[in-house]
């Protein structure tokens, strides 16, 4: 079975019947289609509907009745009971051409897409009511701004006729369903998120078109608008996870700012004049004009009611428990990140390597922010570091609801948080409750007690931690996480198992480079200059030093950042890498500890005696306290070459034998799990 057609039925009266007659006309059954009634209608309408069903025979349909599952259960349902590669999302008031299926074809004839949207036409544009909505809607399609928000959602958008893979439907969790039928607008808006979310490539069809009708009259247009405000409140709760005193301060500040805006009347004007542009009819601008202004007050009022239907009717401490979405179990890990999904990570690496297909990556992404506007979006990101900086934690990213909705997908047992601090520590309260048997593993080699990365928000967090993996900082530093973690790795740092040479590969008579590798700061531009002054050419690899005046320093040379596999191989054919902690991290050892041996290099290191325990000075590394004992150390270093590869190999034997692999510990993790 090619496709799926899925209509949901309630009280259309005959609007229902011109919709099956379109079917039916457009030959749907030679294109290997099915037809999905679930009807949820009074028996009046039911009737009507039955004697239709009767009286023509339709091939190839299934009939649901009284299921009462709201508009996301009934589509769900019937997506689980459907046959069809593909479904296609109809409303009983669609009228479907006679070339439907033949252009879906076209649009999915390699396959290559999971979602297709089609083009919507108002068919009843004669009167006012079509006329305005069909000119709305025409705006809307032809201005740029609408495709670039299209661009950012991955060409996905929910429209009547929508056309979805039953497998990618199924793996996102198809429509979000609330069991008391609470959400009645907004939840194809949600779909839209999650089969983001689920990776799908989405297409907007130029060839596939429907009509639809829309409200001819002003009680069936007051609705209709209505449902379009209600929604608005209904997303950010339901999914945006938008608390209750958030959401009345943000409606109530969106509904006044609307309701001035319109008191003015001139910005009403103008906007009226803009879209009107879009209609050729005579004598239709006044008549616009009116129903711009009626169309602004319901939808504002449809927000307010919304709101009010929020605030005292839905119980916040319930909702997750009461909505669902259709099970998929694809994954069984989550790796949360605050990183791009792009940026290389050791962990990430490690996560992909144990778990393969069962593992869903959540990165950081605009795609899953509500609103296309780039301004915007830096807006709520500069909000964020200023809450940040007062201990609160802004979710801009949107990533508790998209954690929460991964834990209803699917049965996770291990979430994984690299160091991802928009995470609500309410957030974490709320998938135990969803599943008490799920592992949160927090995952962060920066010191996040420090006032640069801490927040009440993580604090109260670390109750939530199943185990927790950082660099040992000492004592002091330490107990502020094992007080509060019982499984707390506190260890050095890891990198991937396959970075770790065997051997060293080459010689050090042959090498002459000296560098380091890091960003700015006071203290390494103070100690690197001191070796410039003494004659000794330094290069420096990193971000950040054009805050110093590079042309003041003797015989310092200054380059681009280096990554992943240049990175490996400048430490491994220079001389000598040196390596400085940072004070206000309370730092004993830190990852280029590990790295510079572990590629073959030399450590020329600040000490620190927990290093110096691990890798002995002059016998697997080299340590200073001072600039003039670094300067020392290298003017050793020059004189003894020959002594080098015996200490740089006695490094590596120390890495190989120990367990320094990232792939090591988190295994170790889990065993303790």
């Amino acid at each position: 079975m090619r496709y799926s057609v899925i209509i949901p039925v309630k009280n259309e009266g005959y609007d229902i019947l011109k919709c099956l007659n379109s079917l039916l006309e457009s030959n749907y059954s030679k294109y290997n289609a099915e037809i999905l009634l679930i009807d949820d209608s009074n028996s009046e309408n039911k009737k009507i509907l039955k004697s239709y069903l009767e009286n023509k025979n339709i091939k190839k349909l299934q009939y649901f009745e009284n299921l009462e599952l709201g508009l996301s259960g009934s589509c769900n349902f019937a997506a689980n009971k459907s046959k069809g590669e593909y479904l296609v999302f109809i409303n009983a008031d669609n009228i479907l051409p006679l070339n439907f299926f033949s252009n879906l074809d076209f649009d999915l004839r390699d396959n290559q897409y999971d979602t297709i949207s089609i083009q919507n036409l108002v068919k009843n544009t004669d009167d006012i009511y079509g006329a305005y909505l069909d000119t709305l809607n025409r705006k809307k399609f032809l201005e740029n701004t609408y495709f670039n928000r299209l661009s950012a959602k991955k060409f996905i958008s929910y429209t009547e006729g929508f056309t979805v893979s039953k497998k990618k439907f199924i793996s996102s969790g198809g429509f979000l369903h609330q069991k008391n039928n609470s959400i009645i607008a907004g939840e194809d808006l949600i779909l839209g998120f999650n089969l983001i979310e689920s990776g799908a490539k989405g297409k907007i069809s130029y060839a596939t078109a429907l009509e639809h009708l829309v409200p001819s009259n002003f009680k069936d247009f007051f609705y209709h608008r209505f449902i379009r405000g209600f929604g608005v409140p209904q997303i950010s709760f339901f999914y945006f996870r938008k608390k209750k005193f958030f959401l009345f301060i943000k409606t109530l500040l969106r509904v006044t700012f609307k309701f001035l805006k319109l008191l003015l009347l001139i910005p009403l004007f103008l906007e009226t004049i803009e879209f009107s542009k879009y209609n050729k009819k005579k004598n239709i601008f006044f008549k616009f004009l009116i129903l711009n202004f009626l169309d602004n007050l319901i939808l504002m009022y449809g927000e307010f009611r919304g709101l009010l239907k929020i605030l005292f009717t839905v119980d916040s401490k319930k909702i997750d428990l009461e909505s669902e979405y259709i099970k998929s179990n694809s994954f069984k890990m989550i790796y949360a990140t605050s990183a791009q999904e792009i940026k290389y990570s050791v962990i990430k690496d490690a996560c992909l390597n144990k778990f393969d297909g069962s593992l869903k990556i959540l990165a950081a992404e605009k795609n899953f922010v509500n609103y296309s506007n780039i301004s915007f979006y830096n807006l709520k990101k500069l909000i964020y570091r200023i809450l940040f900086k007062f201990g609160h934690v802004y979710d801009y990213q949107n990533f508790s609801s998209r954690l929460i909705n991964q834990i209803k997908l699917n049965n996770i047992d291990y979430v994984l948080i690299n160091k991802c601090n928009f995470i609500g520590y309410k957030t974490l309260e709320i998938i135990k409750k969803i599943n008490p048997m799920v592992k949160i593993i927090f995952w962060g080699e920066d010191n996040m007690f420090i006032k640069q990365n801490s927040s009440k928000n993580f604090i109260k967090s670390l109750d939530y931690f199943d185990a927790y993996y950082s660099v040992d900082r000492g004592d002091i530093e330490n107990k502020k996480i094992t007080q509060k973690v019982k499984n707390s790795f506190l260890i050095n740092p890891t990198i991937s198992k396959n970075l770790i040479l065997k051997k060293i590969s080459n010689s050090s008579l042959d090498l002459s480079e000296i560098n380091f590798i890091g960003s700015y700061d006071k203290k390494r531009i103070e100690y690197l200059s001191h070796l410039g002054n003494s004659g000794l050419k330094i290069k420096i690899y990193g971000n950040g030093w054009n805050l110093c005046k590079k042309k003041n320093y003797k015989n310092l040379s200054f380059h681009d950042p280096v990554y992943g596999f240049d990175y490996h191989k400048l430490i491994c054919n220079s001389l000598i890498s040196i390596n400085f902690l940072r004070d206000f991290t309370k730092d004993i050892i830190n990852l280029k500890s590990i790295e510079i041996p572990a590629y073959g290099g030399l450590l020329l290191s600040e000490y620190t005696e927990y290093q110096a325990k691990l890798f002995e000075d002059n016998e697997k590394a080299f340590y200073f306290s001072s600039k003039e004992e670094l300067l020392k150390k290298i003017n050793y270093i020059l004189g003894n070459k020959d002594k080098l590869d015996l200490i740089r190999s006695n490094a590596l034997k120390v890495l190989n034998n120990g367990r320094f692999a990232t792939e090591d510990v988190l295994e170790d993790i889990f065993l303790k799990l």
